[in-house]
C-alpha cells in the first residue's frame, strides 16, 4: 500500500493551505514528492491527492506523508497552473 496520511494523519491538524499538485488519475509525482518515489501504483489512486506547500523545508504536506484523502480538502481554484509546470 503507499503511504498517505490518512484521515487519522490530518484529523487533528488546524486548517492546510497547500497547493493539490496531483488529482485522482494524474501520474504520481515521484520526482518532487519524496514520499511516493517508491508507490507501485502510475497514477495516484481514487480518492486520494498529493498536496505541496510553498515552503518544502517546512510544510506539512504529501513530501512527508504522501497522499492525502481528497474527502479532507475543501479548496478552492484561484488559477490554474499549466500542465508540465513545476512546483
Amino acid at each position: 500500500m503507499a503511504p498517505g496520511a490518512g484521515t487519522a494523519g490530518v484529523r487533528g491538524r488546524d486548517w492546510l493551505i497547500k497547493r493539490v499538485a496531483a488529482l485522482p488519475g494524474d501520474p504520481v509525482p515521484r520526482d518532487r514528492v519524496r514520499s511516493l518515489a517508491g508507490a507501485p501504483e502510475q497514477r495516484v489512486p481514487p480518492g486520494k491527492v498529493v498536496l505541496l506547500g510553498d515552503n518544502g523545508r517546512v510544510s506539512f504536506d504529501s513530501r512527508d506523508v504522501g497522499y492525502f484523502p481528497l474527502d479532507r480538502v475543501l479548496g478552492t481554484v484561484v488559477t490554474r497552473s499549466p500542465r508540465g509546470s513545476s512546483f
